[in-house]
């Protein structure tokens, strides 16, 4: 049995708010826990958030992302070096995310949006999180004019 906790941290709460909440979470469910903190930009945040964790030993896991070395290096637990470095998307990959989620298809592509898209494309970098972003808003648009894009 699992419960969901969803904290949405664009609303800026405090640290203090969301390590209150957290420890409030765990307690209440003296049970196993699977923990996800998305982003995490500072050593310094990652100090205050572990202490709400107990050392318990039933299993449970903490996944961190970041993009800071030095802060995933402190996210280890007990000196465990489990850091997977995520590589961009290859172009292929990207291409496909990018044109699904718009056209559903690369062939779907309009030709005179080919050449914006491939721009498009390389200043996102093969990062899925701005090709997903950016192929969402173009998606939503109702213009498919190149001047538009």
């Amino acid at each position: 049995l699992f419960q969901i906790i969803y904290y949405d941290l664009s609303h800026n709460f405090s640290l203090l708010t969301i390590t209150n909440k957290l420890l409030a979470d765990i307690v209440m469910n003296v049970c196993r826990y699977l923990i996800i903190i998305d982003d995490i930009w500072d050593v310094s945040a990652w100090d205050i958030i572990k202490c709400v964790f107990p050392e318990n030993y039933l299993g449970s896991r903490v996944i961190t992302t970041t993009r800071i070395q030095v802060v995933a290096k402190a996210c280890c637990f007990h000196g465990h070096d489990h850091i997977l470095e995520m590589k961009p998307l290859n172009d292929k990959d990207s291409r496909r995310l990018f044109f699904g989620r718009i056209f559903g298809s690369e062939e779907a592509c309009p030709h005179h949006l080919r050449g914006v898209s491939v721009e498009i494309l390389k200043k996102c970098g093969g990062l899925p999180l701005a090709i997903v972003a950016i192929s969402s808003m173009l998606a939503s648009e109702d213009s498919i004019q190149k001047e538009r894009w």
